[in-house]
């Protein structure tokens, strides 16, 4: 058995030697570890090039790519080159716990049913980041149970949108490979593998804290704190993932999953929820405000609260 990891790096040096060491330290090594870069204009190329040497690491590579592909599509291609019957994703600025690979590889071992397995979380979040994103963090920590029990990640109303940070994933590389052509450019790399894992009911939760998730101002998961494009910012978003809806509805229509009209009447609806929010976005009406309410339980609660500064010109 063979376990890959896959780091997508870009101007990460503050963190990146730090990830590397709760990596190195593992009690289970990886066959491979593969780094790809996007254009990184700090040192971050030289740390992991360093380290690398330093600690005579043969089975650790780095590509550096020609032009700037973007962190998701960076990843996912990196992805597509992992060898490995695991795949373990790895962001540049979290921590690892050491027993992580160990206990999520025997796991996946042990119930072949689960094709997508996430691991628990401490979070670390900046003093310097935007209130809003401190609450969602604080309450989404409450998928990092202590009781280290693993169950399914049942689909329910709000499953397009990602709670679970893609560094958390380990991937069955046969899963990986059945559904990367489904793969488009709108959709981050985590997000489209939660949606495709649950979907097929095999995306499962690993109840226990395997890591420190690091979040700044300049996370890549952070909110933006930028008023002139923060509502543009929503807007475009909301169109993303009414486009990630229809891609899921198309997915349906050729496929057979447990509770397939169940699925597809949520999908039906988080569209109509989602092209109500844009022309409320457009407009922030009260009276658009009130038809995006009526959709609110198939939103992230952060939207809904955010919706509600809208309303109130607070945001």
């Amino acid at each position: 058995m063979k376990i890959s990891c896959v780091i997508a790096t870009y101007n990460g040096e503050k963190y990146i030697a730090e990830q590397l060491e709760s990596l190195f330290y593992q009690t289970r090594q990886f066959e491979e570890v593969l780094i790809f870069d996007d254009c990184s204009t700090d040192l971050t190329v030289k740390i992991v090039k360093q380290f690398i040497r330093e600690k005579h690491l043969n089975n650790w590579f780095i590509s550096v790519n020609e032009i700037n592909k973007g962190f998701s599509k960076n990843f996912f291609e990196g992805l597509q080159k992992a060898t490995g019957d695991f795949i373990f994703l790895c962001d540049q600025d979290d921590i690892w716990y050491k027993d992580k690979v160990q206990r999520m590889t025997d796991i996946m071992l042990d119930q072949p049913q689960i094709n997508i397995l996430s691991g628990g979380y401490k979070p670390l979040v900046s003093k310097s980041m935007d209130s809003l994103s401190k609450i969602y963090y604080f309450f989404n920590n409450k998928f990092s149970k202590k009781d280290k029990k693993v169950v399914l990640q049942r689909f329910k109303k709000n499953s397009v949108y990602t709670t679970r940070p893609g560094w958390t994933y380990c991937i069955r590389k046969e899963f990986l490979d059945s559904c990367k052509n489904l793969y488009h450019n709108y959709s981050s790399h985590d997000g489209f593998f939660w949606r495709y894992g649950m979907i097929n009911d095999s995306f499962y939760n690993f109840n226990c804290e395997t890591g420190q998730f690091r979040r700044t101002s300049n996370s890549a998961s952070s909110f933006s704190n930028s008023k002139e494009n923060k509502v543009r910012r929503e807007i475009e978003l909301s169109k993303n993932y009414r486009q990630i809806c229809l891609d899921m509805l198309k997915y349906l229509s050729t496929t057979d999953v447990p509770r397939k009209r169940y699925k597809q009447k949520i999908y039906i609806k988080t569209i109509k929820y989602l092209e109500a929010r844009i022309i409320f976005l457009e407009n922030r009406s009260m009276k658009n405000f009130i038809k995006v309410s009526i959709f609110s339980g198939y939103t992230r609660k952060v939207w809904y609260a955010k919706d509600c500064l809208n309303m109130l010109g607070k945001l």
